[in-house]
């Protein structure tokens, strides 16, 4: 980010190139009490020279013997290691091996649920191999080379190519592909959806301007999945050191999977399709928070909006052209020198003032902060930390240097706890001036004056208690400090429903933090490259994701930036950012045609929030990411597996997005089994067959699927800017169709506490028409609906000959609005069919005779 400046930064502190070795100041500092070893994984390992090597690496060697304790069984190996498996629930198996034998400690920044094991465990013994089986999952181990095989329903559904293998601190694991195997996943990679022939590392790096070729990025996801058409499986490799995946690049019909230090320590994940491997995933490493509603809103973000006034004239301009949004951010240049938790009083001279009228407008405002934290006497932030021992350390026990955006800088030791109590305190200023939600940047950590982008990899942070190399802690740093952020928040305050945007991360991260895809650039390449990014971060336990509409590095075209503004309008997190000396990026900055577009396309969006509102609570609940890959509920469907430029958004939407410069059509593939209808015109596409359709610049393919219930509200300007606002229900109903609606305050915690509302809603086709249901599932007397009545609108065609509410014939008014007055209205024109219901409390039952 902002690699601007960042070369004479680069100049400046040349002399820093290693840690430096002297102290900081007089001040006393504690030495850490056992700095590690220093070896091998103290170096950066590219992922060519990872198995350069390989015929040098060792085996294990065959079973000696084994045992049995409770779920996990222990293997003693012929050169003298151990390899623990043991079952966390009928359908997930873990494997440990520790090179260096030690398993006394067994802690996670991943996994946070490892499960009451199966409900059973059978075992059985042959000369060849154990057998370990669960009701759902069997594990045979070779006793020759104590190779796994895993079998579900007696059918083999993944196995080892070759055995276990070490060489120094090096540990790798390979396995077989087969040829309907179909990997999808490993975080947040560019290149495309699919992963086969795909060779990736994972170290979270700056990587500003990247390609589809980039690798590795901002973000350490180790967990795949193999989407087969049935009998899908997964893998969380739980190894935070550089690690490496190979998916059949180097050996065609071989996966293999590595760290340069640690244990070998992976979940086995087992289950029926893709969205069961998903939610079993989500169950270990738990699921993302319900967010505010406002921040599945349209958000505005440039580095930098430079002043107060700047800042006012954006929001104005929001409010005056009616184009709907929730968020401001405000980038470092609202800081003083870049310093973390200040402000520049020149230019913001009263950050509260400021915020107040943004609240008053419906804004809600978001200040970046960076770990880095300046080198200075006097800077409160920097003495506090000093005096309370809660940076990262040198190996000489001195606080560890890096050159970032303020200039020489220090850097949080967020594994220690008393680190957090710090931390989390600072964020009192920002979150009393009426800041909304924190913005974390730069938290690989990137450091511009080092060869590996970061800090030295013999920095020493605490580690579960334990004091541990940067090379080891490198990729949770970000994680961590989101998880500070949050928790610090969540102590200030402790109502509210807090809201953290991180840019690094680990696998888990879901729980502190929503991401985004990093410093892209305007190009149609990065367009598509959105799509394909965010669904694997989906694919990866990451439900809240999005991308710098426009384009972050280089200025979009007018059409690039309608086709963004478009495709942002249907991904999760919906940003608009820019780089320092680009051209404005505003909906308004190209020209009025492109503004009607871009406000066409946010309206879109907050048509559809509570949908997208809903599909934010299943992702808390069950993990299930909001937009999703088309094999993700059409497993069988074979053609779903290789589209990546269409995605799911629920399961009831199909958007289709014009991501090619000068397209005026596109192919689109729609899914078997049932039909899709344009979302504006209704027309029908079967099932199973690809249709060219017309994409001119103002249209946005966007499709239904046939008994898709999907809830919209009317227009705001922002969330809440109307204090009633009654749901529709539009249906689609030639097919069976249910729909759970989840309501509550979208502000509060009262939620957690059954403050929330759910109705359920059934489309069922008969000989006579079409019956629709509603009925409540979850009431609360503390929870009450934007309006207390609601319509349903089916998608008809043709004129209904009667329509029954609840055992009364209404009366079929044409062309008029719903209204206090109106209870059935006839669209002829579009063959839609409103009904309005009166009230939430009661069951409801329309039945429309055809």
């Amino acid at each position: 980010m902002k690699k601007i400046v960042r070369f004479a930064l680069l100049l400046a502190s040349f002399a820093l190139l290693f840690a430096c070795t002297t102290r900081l100041d007089d001040k006393p500092v504690s030495a850490p009490k056992a700095v590690p070893k220093a070896n091998d994984n103290d170096r950066m390992v590219s992922r060519a020279g990872f198995i350069s090597d390989y015929e040098s690496w060792q085996t294990l060697g065959s079973v000696s013997s084994w045992k049995l304790a409770g779920n996990q069984a222990e293997f003693l190996l012929s050169g003298g290691q151990k390899v623990l498996v043991s079952f966390c629930a009928d359908n997930v198996y873990r494997l440990r091996f520790n090179p260096e034998g030690d398993y006394s400690k067994d802690n996670s920044y991943a996994v946070v649920n490892r499960g009451t094991g199966p409900t059973s465990l059978k075992t059985s013994e042959s000369a060849e191999y154990v057998e370990l089986a669960t009701p759902v999952l069997t594990v045979r181990v070779a006793k020759a080379s104590c190779m796994l095989t895993a079998l579900r329903d007696g059918k083999i559904i993944a196995s080892d190519a070759k055995p276990l293998m070490t060489a120094g601190s090096r540990v790798v694991a390979r396995r077989h592909i087969g040829d309907a195997d179909k990997f999808y996943g490993f975080g947040e990679k560019a290149g495309p959806l699919l992963k086969n022939g795909e060779s990736m590392k994972m170290w979270n790096t700056d990587a500003y301007g990247y390609t589809k070729r980039t690798d590795p990025l901002y973000m350490t996801i180790p967990f795949f999945m193999n989407a087969a058409r049935s009998d899908s499986w997964g893998i969380l490799f739980d190894n935070t050191w550089q690690s490496f995946f190979d998916v059949g690049r180097e050996v065609k019909d071989e996966l293999y999977f590595g760290a340069s230090g640690g244990e070998m320590d992976y979940y086995f994940i087992s289950a029926a399709d893709p969205s069961g491997v998903l939610r079993t995933y989500a169950s270990l490493t738990g699921t993302a928070r319900l967010p505010p509603e406002w921040a599945l809103g349209y958000q505005q973000s440039r580095y930098s909006y430079m002043t107060e006034t700047e800042v006012m004239t954006l929001a104005n301009n929001f409010r005056d052209r009616k184009i709907p949004a929730d968020v401001l951010y405000l980038d470092i240049d609202y800081m003083n020198g870049n310093r973390s938790f200040t402000n520049n009083e020149a230019a913001f001279p009263d950050p509260s003032a400021m915020l107040a009228r943004l609240k008053a407008l419906g804004f809600k405002a978001v200040t970046i902060i960076d770990p880095g934290i300046k080198v200075e006497s006097g800077y409160p932030v920097y003495d506090s930390g000093l005096a309370a021992d809660v940076y990262l350390k040198d190996k000489s026990g001195n606080p560890a240097q890096g050159q970032v955006w303020p200039g020489t800088c220090v850097f949080p030791d967020f594994g220690k706890k008393a680190t957090d109590a710090w931390w989390g305190a600072q964020y009192k200023t920002p979150l009393d001036q009426g800041f909304a939600a924190i913005w974390n940047d730069m938290n690989e950590p990137a450091a511009f004056n080092s060869t590996n982008g970061t800090l030295p990899l013999n920095t020493v942070h605490t580690d579960f208690g334990e004091m541990s190399l940067h090379a080891k802690m490198h990729n949770v740093y970000g994680m961590l400090m989101a998880k500070a952020t949050l928790e610090g928040m969540d102590a200030l305050r402790p109502d509210a429903r807090n809201f953290v945007l991180s840019r690094a991360g680990y696998a888990g991260s879901q729980r502190y933090a929503a991401t985004w895809t990093g410093d892209n650039s305007a190009s149609w390449e990065h367009l598509r490259l959105n799509v394909t990014m965010v669904l694997n971060l989906g694919l990866s336990g990451i439900p809240l994701s999005g991308a710098d509409i426009g384009g972050y590095k280089g200025n979009p075209s007018p059409e690039l930036f309608a086709r963004w503004m478009q495709l942002g309008a249907f991904l999760p997190f919906y940003r608009n950012h820019t780089e320092k000396g680009a051209t404005p990026h505003e909906p308004w900055a190209f020209g009025t045609d492109i503004e009607n577009i871009s406000r066409s396309a946010i309206e879109l969006r907050y048509r559809l929030l509570p949908y997208y509102y809903g599909l934010a609570r299943d992702a808390s609940v069950s993990g299930d990411p909001l937009v999703r890959p088309l094999f993700y509920h059409y497993p069988m469907d074979g053609e779903s597996y290789t589209v990546e430029d269409e995605f799911l958004i629920g399961d009831s939407i199909l958007a289709s997005p014009a991501v090619t410069q000068g397209a005026v059509s596109r192919d689109v593939f729609f899914p078997s089994g049932t039909t899709w209808y344009d979302w504006d015109s209704g027309e029908a596409f079967e099932g199973g067959k690809s249709y060219t359709v017309e994409t001119p610049l103002e249209k946005i393919p966007l499709y239904a699927r046939d008994g898709a219930i999907v809830p919209l509200r009317q227009l705001e300007q922002w969330v809440g800017e109307k204090k009633e606002n009654p749901l529709t229900l539009r249906i689609w109903p030639g097919a069976a169709g249910e729909y759970i609606l989840y309501q509550d305050d979208g502000a509060t915690l009262a939620y957690k506490d059954g403050g929330y509302l759910e109705t359920k809603f059934t489309c069922s086709p008969t000989q006579a028409g079409v019956t629709v249901t509603s009925e409540s599932v979850h009431a609360s007397s503390s929870c009450r609906p934007r309006s207390p009545w609601f319509s349903i609108q089916l998608e008809l065609k043709t004129r209904p000959a009667g329509v029954v509410l609840d055992g009364r014939a209404m009366k079929i008014i044409e062309g008029t609005e719903l209204s206090t007055s109106t209870v059935c209205v006839w669209e002829s024109g579009t063959g839609r069919l409103f009904v309005r219901i009166p009230d939430w409390n009661q069951p409801h039952r329309v039945e429309v005779k055809r």
